[in-house]
């Protein structure tokens, strides 16, 4: 009869050698895949520490982060709205630095007019 541990280690290196040292292994095709494990994998580590009452790493969180955001870069609407984005950030800029300074200009001149 194995042991706990025995069994531990023969299911850790299936999981291993299936994921990584096979030929068609499924991190071994694509590097968005690598990123799923990682992130998925920071996620839960956050879920885990979270249950313990640990603080969790803000880097855990933000790994946590990448799978949603490669999620929303597949989708073709996304793509084109992310595009459109880009092209507009500097109008975008423009128009809030002219915001601000417009705002910060009343103030200034409120307080030298009444006061």
């Amino acid at each position: 009869m194995l042991s706990n541990k025995k069994r531990l280690k023969a299911c850790a290196t299936i999981i291993v050698r299936g994921l990584i040292f096979h030929k068609h292994a499924y991190l071994r095709r694509n590097h968005y895949h690598k990123l799923d494990v990682i992130s998925i994998g920071s996620f839960w580590t956050a879920v885990a520490f979270w249950i313990k009452g640990v603080e969790v790493l803000p880097i855990f969180l933000a790994f946590a982060s990448i799978y949603t955001a490669h999620s929303l870069s597949i989708i073709e609407a996304t793509k084109k709205f992310m595009h459109m984005l880009k092209k507009a950030t500097p109008l975008l800029l423009n128009g809030c630095f002219f915001f601000f300074f417009g705002y910060l200009s009343f103030k200034k001149l409120k307080k030298k007019i009444f006061f």
